[in-house]
């Protein structure tokens, strides 16, 4: 259930930040919600916000999934107000280790502008 709950997290995350989309000063509820769910405070209240999501999967669970290519990942999620529109922008760094290939690989992308 962890695993499954992590990867809609990140595909939660990956969508917004890919899609452009942040909460408006508008329509604070539905963007505070995300925000409070994944960060477990108030993020409007602060400047810049930070939640890390780690999941390394354990050698028996890698020989009971030999198809699986994930050895290891980590999410960073974070949340700024923008003092100027008061919009809320989020932007992540997802770092993955795959059990077959030697080194780290990483994706990133910045804080979402309004549209």
């Amino acid at each position: 259930m962890k695993r499954r709950s992590l990867a809609v997290l990140v595909a939660s995350v990956l969508l917004a930040v890919a899609t452009g989309s942040s909460a408006r000063a508008e329509e604070p509820k539905k963007g505070l919600e995300f925000a409070k769910r994944a960060f477990a405070v108030d993020v409007s209240k602060q400047k810049k916000s930070y939640a890390c999501f780690v999941r390394k999967y354990a050698a028996a669970h890698l020989a009971q999934h030999p198809l699986q290519k994930v050895s290891a990942m980590t999410l960073l999620l974070s949340a700024e107000v923008d003092p100027e529109d008061q919009s809320l922008g989020y932007s992540f760094r997802l770092g993955v280790k795959f059990r077959n290939k030697p080194g780290d690989f990483d994706s990133t992308a910045p804080a979402a502008t309004p549209t």
